[in-house]
């Protein structure tokens, strides 16, 4: 039977979560930020005796024109879809070499090769997903 921990960013999500299932495994983790990335990868080595697979699938989407996207906002998508990626993959493969292997998924999107109207900061970070992968 597979173990997994849920990482979010929103405390009360995974409060909600466990309240529905007390077996869950939960960690508070902002993945724009490579230290929590790290614990969070220690903490499932921790509770489950080793990493078998990661699955990278934070993301934030804030529509706007290229002329109206601000700069917060694109170092915000930026930071949680192509950092989160990045680092979750950085802190992962060492830990699935201990462990003996296993598989990391990145979640991307449509976006990653389709073009969308006040899309293109996320678009670009997808894609820059994409291209992690390959």
């Amino acid at each position: 039977m597979a173990q997994v921990m849920a990482a979010d960013i929103d405390a009360a999500s995974l409060q909600r979560l466990q309240a529905e299932d007390a077996r869950a495994a939960t960690f508070v983790c902002d993945v724009s930020r490579r230290s929590q990335v790290e614990a969070l990868v220690a903490a499932a080595e921790q509770q489950f005796g080793g990493l078998h697979a990661m699955l990278n699938c934070a993301g934030y989407l804030r529509a706007a024109s290229l002329l109206e996207a601000s700069e917060e906002m694109l170092d915000r998508i930026v930071d949680i879809n192509l950092k989160g990626v990045f680092y979750g993959c950085q802190a992962a493969v060492p830990a699935l070499r201990r462990s003996g292997g296993g598989a990391i998924v990145n979640w991307s999107s449509v976006n990653s090769v389709v073009a969308e109207p006040n899309t293109s900061a996320y678009s670009a970070t997808k894609g820059a997903v994409l291209m992690i992968t390959k």
